[in-house]
């Protein structure tokens, strides 16, 4: 049964779209470390509720989930390609940092982690190098890299990706070696693991095809031991 409580919130935001829709969900337990959480190219469906609320339970974290779609959830890979190529990502971007805030003003949160898979994870570099004035405190990214310089971002980050991805560029682990050698080129406090034997979106319990319990249990592990140290 679950312990945490979630509801639906309007996000303040600088996207030229307007506010943000978001979903926030709460542990039983006062906190002032909060969590953002960003979809995978489909949407912000139920999969990706569903982590939103096990990240709060697990980690004891107030988490929130904007809706980048704003409503749109994709229903097959066609759609979910054309809903992401149609993303405007600095306005995206605009959405996070607002979350970000949001966070610390609504919630009373004092330090901020980011997360996200596949294209939550690329959003997730792109959001953290983007900041300016210190709203996230920390990254965790999911099989993801940006088409922009993150090379030197300010604060720690991690990233997981599978060694037998083959989305070049973008997840795969060259792309991914690369990423690692260009924040220990720029002295960033960034780790990025690869995990052996593992495709694309090896976390997604609703792909049977891809997804590696074991891979998914020791990655989130990671994240969890990673934002306790960086966030309390």
């Amino acid at each position: 049964m679950s312990s945490s409580t979630s509801s639906v919130v309007s996000i303040p935001t600088s996207n030229k779209l307007g506010d943000c829709p978001g979903y926030v969900a709460k542990p039983q337990e006062s906190t002032t470390m909060g969590v953002i959480i960003l979809q995978e190219w489909w949407g912000v469906n139920d999969h990706i509720k569903s982590k939103g609320i096990k990240i709060a339970e697990e980690l004891k974290a107030i988490t929130i989930i904007p809706d980048l779609y704003r409503g749109q959830v994709a229903t097959d890979h066609e759609h979910a390609g054309h809903l992401m190529h149609g993303l405007d990502w600095p306005g995206a971007i605009a959405d996070i940092l607002g979350a970000a805030k949001y966070l610390r003003s609504a919630h009373g949160c004092t330090k901020i982690g980011v997360t996200g898979f596949c294209m939550g994870g690329a959003l997730t570099l792109a959001a953290t190098a983007s900041q300016t004035d210190g709203t996230i405190n920390a990254a965790s990214c999911f099989y993801g890299i940006p088409q922009m310089d993150v090379s030197k971002i300010n604060v720690p980050v991690i990233a997981h990706f599978g060694e037998l991805d083959d989305i070049k560029g973008f997840s795969d682990v060259e792309a991914a070696n690369k990423l690692q050698e260009s924040w220990k080129q720029n002295g960033v406090n960034g780790t990025v693991y690869i995990y052996p034997g593992c495709s694309h979106a090896f976390t997604n319990n609703t792909r049977p095809e891809v997804f590696n319990a074991e891979a998914y249990a020791l990655s989130f592990e990671r994240m969890y031991d990673f934002f306790r140290t960086n966030l309390q």
